[in-house]
């Protein structure tokens, strides 16, 4: 599904630096992605020093356009900016050795990932607490 998504590493108070991705930017996919394979503060670094990806699966990176170095501080602006960077639809902020996760459809504030109830858990509670009550 084509889902544009924003990756930030907060480096200072209000200094992001970030990389973009073309395909299945949101969180059902994105979050269980980020928690098992850029989950450190330097794996995170990592993903983003990526800068324009097409694809994010499985812990690789195919890169979507190849920035060289001369262009490469376009991708450090405030956090105001990344949160307003066009034809996005989902930021994930890297902060204090978490993943932060805002969806512009619902919200303006970014919360933790963990926080965050994907429709697919949703639909496994809801599955199961049927199954456990037509066994009563």
């Amino acid at each position: 599904m084509s889902c544009k998504s924003a990756f930030g590493y907060l480096i200072s108070n209000d200094e992001v630096k970030y990389a973009t991705c073309q395909w299945d930017g949101y969180p059902e996919h994105m979050i269980p992605e980020l928690k098992k394979y850029w989950n450190t503060s330097s794996e995170a670094m990592e993903l983003i020093n990526n800068k324009e990806m097409e694809e994010l699966n499985e812990g690789v990176a195919i890169i979507y356009n190849d920035v060289d170095d001369d262009h490469l501080e376009k991708y450090i602006i405030t956090l105001e900016e990344f949160k307003n960077l066009e034809d996005v639809e989902y930021f994930y902020l890297f902060e204090d050795d978490k993943w932060l996760v805002l969806d512009k459809h619902t919200s303006t504030e970014f919360e933790d990932i963990d926080n965050v109830i994907l429709e697919s858990n949703e639909f496994i509670e809801v599955y199961n607490k049927i199954i456990t009550e037509n066994r009563k």
